[in-house]
């Protein structure tokens, strides 16, 4: 288990990393050797250790050696690429254009609200399950004990938490609501906290002429965070809203601000006059 961790995709990224802190701070230079060479006495560990062919070649050894040392990352390369590909959210991305405006509450940010009279919020995340999975893209349920129902990842930097929740009626029917947030996911996080650390060392140990474009590192990729915020929520907000419409849930409209009426003051009622007018007598 430890060597098959030493041998990782995650363990070369590392050791790339920390070669790249050393450009800073020249000691993890020989930090990022010694974790190079890790993986590499390892794959000679184990190519001497497998048994030969019976027709072997000398140059047998050094490629069970070589075989060892790439294989992991072959697979670990293979395995994160297809998790962070984000090309079907651009062919999707024409769901962002709705031909209805969005059912949103006016009073909570990102939350769509529907009516219906027979069915919860369990038919309408089914139906929107399934439509996450119509459009290609990559989704985590609930196990039962998160705050929210459904994960959808649209895109490498940004992850969408949906969390739906209904309301009874008194019979009359069932008021649902479905809320959106745009969250930075587990890639985001991670590159966020390493450039941190990045531009920490780069002012630390560079002097500040030369560590002033250091903090455009953090800048960047907050810029593309924010940049696939706008791009990745529209279209899920619209594919739910879609999903809403198959199942039979009718939108609760927003209203304008025509129909946002100021409250009338309290008329008062007018003093009587209680004084009897007689006709005077000439």
């Amino acid at each position: 288990m430890v060597a098959a961790m030493l041998m990782s995709v995650e363990w070369h990224l590392l050791t790339a990393f920390v070669a790249v802190l050393g450009l800073a701070f020249a000691p993890l230079l020989m930090v990022a050797g010694l974790m190079f060479a890790v993986p590499v006495v390892l794959a000679i560990v184990a190519a001497i250790q497998a048994p030969m062919p019976r027709h072997r070649h000398w140059l047998s050894r050094p490629l069970i050696a070589l075989l060892h040392f790439r294989q992991p990352i072959a697979r670990g390369w293979a395995r994160y690429s297809v998790r962070l590909k984000a090309k079907v959210l651009q062919r999707e991305a024409k769901r962002g254009k709705r031909s209805r405006p969005l059912p949103l509450d006016p009073k909570r940010k990102r939350t769509l609200q529907y009516w219906n009279t027979h069915h919860d919020r369990v038919v309408l995340l089914q139906k929107v399950k399934e439509e996450v999975a119509a459009a290609g893209w990559r989704m985590r349920l609930d196990s039962g004990w998160a705050e929210w129902d459904m994960e959808v990842y649209g895109s490498r930097y940004v992850k969408v938490r949906v969390t739906t929740m209904s309301e009874h009626h008194d019979g009359r029917g069932m008021l649902t609501r479905v809320r959106v947030e745009l969250l930075p996911s587990t890639f985001c996080s991670v590159l966020s906290f390493a450039s941190l650390i990045m531009t920490g060392l780069l002012f630390a140990f560079l002097p500040w002429p030369f560590s002033r474009p250091a903090i455009l590192i953090p800048m960047f990729l907050w810029a593309m965070y924010l940049s696939n915020k706008a791009v990745v929520g529209p279209p899920v907000m619209a594919l739910i809203d879609e999903a809403a419409e198959k199942v039979g849930f009718d939108p609760i409209p927003v209203p304008t601000p025509a129909q946002i009426t100021k409250p009338r003051p309290v008329e008062t009622e007018q003093e009587l006059d209680l004084e009897e007018q007689t006709p005077s007598i000439a």
